[in-house]
């Protein structure tokens, strides 16, 4: 509830920055509490001139929050500049160092180095350290022109109005921060992950370095599409990413439920490994339960296209269980990738086999043998390789 109400008032995180958010917050509270403020310190008989500079720094700063938070025209140096102006004047016609509006001139850094940049930030910290000084050397060479507290009670008085300010709005832009850098972790975090297993993200994370792994046993899968490129050539580039989208979004989907892991995606190639970098023993099995949903996907989007008078690519799948070396390389841009001859030979598993079926190995085949019906294709030749036995995986009847 609390957290709907604060992206009501000061922006949702979607829509605004950090330094916009801070803004509105700051400019907001001072703008709300400038008037009761006031009533506040009639307590202190205050100046006039007092009285005028809190009312104008009041509908400015909700002049300014009005124009960022709904008119999305943000102008952090200038409610900065107003408020710097406005407790120069208290502090120059009411109590100087007796009172305790110093600690704002003093705090006032802290959003000064939040919500400006360069130049500007300098100017503006350099103007707070001046003006600050100068009026600390005034207070001290003319102590008769500044006001006395009568009371120890208006003293009082002056100090809680200026702690509760101070409290409020440096709690407010501490909540900002530690919330809008939670969220920010959430999304780094949900990157990481966008890119990288589970395991290997927390390992970065937690160590700075993955160390590359040996697994003696994994299962690879490859998928590449039938005819893509010549059916790209009737469709505009929104529609072939929309499509691949919609194909590779679905594989994500299985690849989950089966618990796998998406290597990456090469144009209209997309591969899959079980077993890894979490071991187990059921990978050859979810991995080829997990081919054939990828084949069954796309043949009814097939049909689909087929019954709209449309042309629609075909799919081919290989699979092949072996060992294989895991790790992450680069450091610009990172990827988690696996090497060694059961890539090699998955990938030939898919080049050999046909449209619309699964291509399985023996290796693979001598693990699932039992849990799918499984046609021996006999020994194919492999491009580079001796001839190997492969087998069409079908669900059973």
């Amino acid at each position: 509830m609390l957290s709907n109400l604060s992206a009501q008032l000061i922006g949702s995180s979607k829509l605004f920055t950090l330094e916009q958010r801070i803004h509105n917050t700051i400019t907001l509270v001072i703008g709300i509490m400038s008037f009761p403020i006031l009533i506040l310190l009639a307590f202190l008989d205050l100046r006039l001139i007092h009285q005028l500079s809190i009312v104008f720094c009041g509908f400015s700063n909700l002049t300014f929050y009005y124009l960022s938070r709904f008119r999305r025209r943000t102008f952090s140096f200038v409610p900065l500049v107003i408020l710097l102006i406005t407790l120069s004047i208290i502090w120059l016609f009411g109590y100087g160092l007796n009172g305790f509006v110093n600690m704002f001139l003093l705090t006032l850094a802290v959003p000064t180095a939040i919500l400006l940049r360069g130049r500007q930030r300098s100017a503006a910290l350099l103007s707070i350290v001046v003006t600050v000084l100068s009026l600390t050397v005034y207070d001290l060479s003319h102590p008769e022109q500044f006001l006395i507290f009568s009371t120890a009670s208006q003293k009082y008085v002056d100090f809680v109005v200026n702690f509760l300010i101070l409290f409020i709005i440096l709690s407010a832009v501490t909540t900002n921060v530690l919330n809008s850098l939670d969220e920010e972790r959430s999304k780094s975090d949900g990157l990481l992950l966008n890119i990288l297993p589970a395991k290997i993200a927390f390992e970065l994370k937690e160590y700075g370095e993955s160390k590359p792994k040996r697994y003696d046993s994994v299962t690879i899968v490859f998928t590449d599409f039938v005819g893509f490129s010549r059916i790209c050539q009737s469709l505009t580039a929104e529609e072939i990413l929309q499509e691949l989208d919609t194909c590779f979004s679905a594989f994500d989907t299985i690849t989950q439920r089966y618990g796998l892991e998406r290597l990456k995606t090469i144009g209209d190639s997309y591969m899959l490994v079980g077993g890894m970098p979490l071991e187990n023993a059921s990978h050859p099995t979810s991995c080829t339960t997990a081919a054939l949903e990828m084949a069954e996907f796309v043949d009814a989007r097939k049909q689909l296209a087929e019954a709209a008078g449309k042309s629609y690519w075909d799919i081919r799948i290989g699979v092949h269980t072996g060992p294989v070396v895991a790790g992450v390389i680069g450091k610009q841009k990172f990827a988690y990738d696996i090497w060694g001859e059961t890539v090699n030979l998955a990938s030939r598993m898919e080049s050999s086999s046909l449209p619309g079926r699964v291509n399985i190995s023996q290796a693979t085949y001598e693990y699932v043998s039992e849990s799918f019906n499984c046609e021996f294709r006999g020994m194919q030749d492999i491009k580079k390789l001796d001839s190997v036995k492969m087998y069409f995986a079908n669900k059973l009847a």
